[in-house]
């Protein structure tokens, strides 16, 4: 007996990861043989498909089944199809603006914030998803053990930003750049961020590049102002200690500071709920103050599906079991 539902059986690069179902898996709550639509009840293939109206196309063809993340320039038109279900759930990916915090001048705590005062979040989430989403002001994913978004955070407000920039003792102009993944949602972004901060002074040159190269050149210190999304669902260490923590090999921002190494410590390894609580809200302000990224919002989970697709599970950051999913007859 097998402990595993479905097992890898082929990969070509760039085209499709196809697994087939494991014939004698222990479980009894996969969907059953007979419930499937003929040719698919054994096999589940992953297709990447980088070009969003490519795969708006290949859903309304029939060529695949899931379409996730679809334009949402297409949601009417896919939300008129009556072979297809459009469905959207509030989100758990956290979309943010960042810092090298190495990097001059922007390792002027003042000068990040005054930035952070520049950016009009609600600009940016109508360009980038039409306003499907939630602004956010803590840098912790919604739906995370002690999130916290009360704190006064950084509102857009160009007179703050400047009165902020004064005390920073950085004068305009300045001129720096801003790396980003090519494609949605970070063109988007990208475009409404360098017409804020050119309102306060600083010119930014547009820095597109493959997510490889950029998470290299983000790893290494490389980059000075970049965009990057965070997702996760169920351990706060994984945003804290990943992004934050001194050395981490995720800490894009390369901060390092030791009062808020003490406090991702603390939710960590203190035993008393309510002092770890209290450890949390205090490390999610000192942060948001500290400010070495800028949190933009939160996205919303849109999937467009065959109607005929059942037993599939979505997760509000985009990592969904596929395990009980099938084409019904």
């Amino acid at each position: 007996m097998q402990d595993i539902p479905y097992k890898y059986d082929k990969w070509v690069q760039g085209e499709y990861c196809r697994l087939t179902k494991v014939k004698d898996y222990w479980g009894n709550n996969l969907p059953a043989t007979d419930n499937f639509a003929p040719g698919v009840s054994d096999i589940i293939e992953f297709r990447p498909m980088i070009e969003a109206s490519a795969r708006v196309m290949a859903l309304q063809a029939g060529e695949i089944d899931v379409c996730v993340n679809p334009p949402i320039s297409d949601l009417k038109f896919l939300k008129d199809d009556k072979n297809i279900t459009v469905y959207e759930q509030p989100g758990t990916r956290l979309f943010y603006f960042a810092f090298n915090v190495e990097k001059k001048p922007w390792d002027n705590q003042k000068l990040r914030q005054a930035v952070a005062c520049a950016i009009d979040k609600k600009s940016v989430l109508d360009a980038a998803l039409n306003g499907k989403g939630t602004l956010q002001k803590t840098i912790l994913n919604r739906g995370l053990w002690g999130f916290y978004d009360e704190m006064p955070g950084y509102d857009y407000n160009l007179e703050r930003a400047k009165q902020l920039m004064k005390e920073s003792g950085v004068t305009a102009p300045i001129k720096t750049t801003l790396t980003y993944a090519t494609g949605a949602p970070y063109e988007q972004i990208a475009t409404v961020i360098q017409a804020n901060l050119a309102q306060i002074g600083i010119t930014v040159d547009l820095v597109p590049m493959e997510q490889a190269a950029l998470k290299a050149a983000c790893k290494d210190g490389k980059q000075s102002l970049f965009l990057w999304r965070w997702n996760e669902d169920s351990k706060v260490d994984f945003v804290y200690r990943d992004l934050f923590y001194t050395g981490s090999g995720s800490n894009y921002h390369h901060f390092s500071d030791p009062k808020a190494d003490k406090l991702i410590d603390d939710v960590a390894t203190l035993k008393d709920q309510n002092k770890r609580m209290e450890a949390g809200v205090e490390l999610q302000k000192y942060l948001v103050d500290e400010c070495p990224q800028v949190p933009l919002y939160i996205a919303n989970l849109v999937v467009a599906y065959n109607k005929k697709l059942k037993g599939q599970y979505f997760y509000g950051g985009g990592n969904h079991d596929w395990r009980h999913a099938y084409i019904a007859k």
